[in-house]
C-alpha cells in the first residue's frame, strides 16, 4: 500500500501521533477461493482515522496448478487525501493464537475452522504535525463540575444509592430526561428523583448495552441463569443471545441446570426454559 507524507519546511519539528486505529476480523471460505484461482474476495469497507479501508484476499498458483497460495492486501479507498499508517495482518489458528505466516500444508490442519480461514488486520493511522494537539480533556472538566456540584444539578436514588448528575448533560443525552427536567413535569423542580429502571424508559440505549457487556464478560455456570433473567426482563436481545449460546455448550448446560438460579429462572420465565430446550434440541 502506497503512503505519502506532506513535505515540511526545514527547521520545523515534526511529531508523529496516533490518530485512530481499527482491528478487523475477516473470514474467507478456503475451498471457494482456492478452487477458483485468481478469484478475489473483499471484506466490508471500514473506517479508520477518517479514511476508508478494505481487505482483499486473492489466490494464486504456487509451483504449478496443483498448489495455490493466498495473498492478503489492505486497500486505502479514500481519494480525498493521502494517509500514513502502520498495517499488520496475521492468521488466527484454531487455538485463537495469531500467526504471521503459515505453510500451505499447515493451513488445513492448523488454521481452517468450519471451512474458513480467519484473517486479523490492524491499522494504526498516523499524522505528522509540527504543532501537536493534545487529546480533549472535556470529560475531566465535566467530572470536576460534578464532583463540586457546581451549577444546576440533580441527584437520583437508584437501588438505595445516590448518584449526582448535571441537568444539561442528562437533557442532551436523553429526550425523556429533557421532557422531565426542562418541561412542566413534576421532576423539573425536584432536587432528587427516584428511578426504578433507568435505561429503557429514558432511552439510554448505549448505557444499556454497556451494562449488558459487563454482565456478558462475567458469564459463568453460576451467573448465566440470573443474567438471562435480566436480559429477558429488560428486553436485551444481545445479552439474551450470548446467554443462549453459553447454554448451547453441553458442558456448560450440565452444570448450569443444577444451580438455584436456573430453578428460579424456570419459575420466573418458563418460556425461556422452553427456548433453551428447543434451541439445544433437548
Amino acid at each position: 500500500m502506497e503512503m505519502s507524507k506532506q513535505s515540511r519546511s526545514e527547521g520545523s519539528e515534526v511529531q508523529t501521533t496516533l490518530v485512530d486505529s481499527a482491528l478487523v476480523k475477516f473470514k474467507v471460505d478456503y475451498e471457494e477461493i482456492t478452487t477458483h484461482l485468481r478469484e478475489v474476495v473483499h471484506s466490508y469497507i471500514f473506517s479508520a482515522g477518517g479514511h476508508m479501508w478494505r481487505i482483499t484476499c486473492r489466490s494464486f498458483t504456487v509451483n504449478g496448478p496443483a498448489k495455490c497460495g493466498l495473498c492478503t492486501i489492505v486497500e486505502h479507498l479514500s481519494k480525498s487525501r493521502c494517509s500514513k499508517a502502520i498495517v499488520e495482518a496475521f492468521l488466527m489458528d484454531k487455538e485463537g493464537n495469531p500467526s504471521t505466516s503459515g505453510k500451505q500444508t499447515d493451513l488445513v490442519e492448523n488454521y481452517i475452522i468450519d471451512g474458513q480461514i480467519t484473517i486479523i488486520c490492524s491499522i494504526m493511522v498516523l499524522s505528522d504535525s509540527s504543532i501537536p494537539v493534545p487529546p480533549s480533556d472535556m470529560g475531566k472538566h465535566l467530572g470536576h463540575l460534578l464532583d463540586n456540584t457546581v451549577g444546576t444539578y440533580v441527584s437520583f436514588n437508584i437501588g438505595g444509592k445516590t448518584f449526582h448528575a448535571h441537568r444539561a448533560v442528562l437533557t442532551a443525552r436523553s429526550p425523556v430526561f429533557r421532557a422531565e427536567l426542562l418541561g412542566s413535569m413534576a421532576e423539573a423542580t425536584m432536587p432528587a428523583i427516584t428511578l426504578q429502571d433507568p435505561c429503557d424508559p429514558h432511552s439510554l440505549d448505549r448505557l444499556k448495552l454497556t451494562c449488558a457487556q459487563k454482565l456478558c464478560d462475567g458469564l459463568s455456570v453460576d451467573t448465566v441463569a440470573v443474567t438471562l433473567a435480566c436480559a429477558q426482563m429488560y428486553n436485551c436481545p444481545e445479552l439474551k443471545n450470548k446467554c443462549m449460546d453459553f447454554f448451547a455448550k453441553e458442558e456448560n448446560f450440565k452444570k448450569a441446570v443444577l444451580t438455584k438460579s436456573f430453578f428460579q429462572l424456570g419459575l420466573q420465565f418458563p418460556s425461556v426454559i422452553d427456548e433453551i430446550w428447543e434451541r439445544d434440541g433437548l
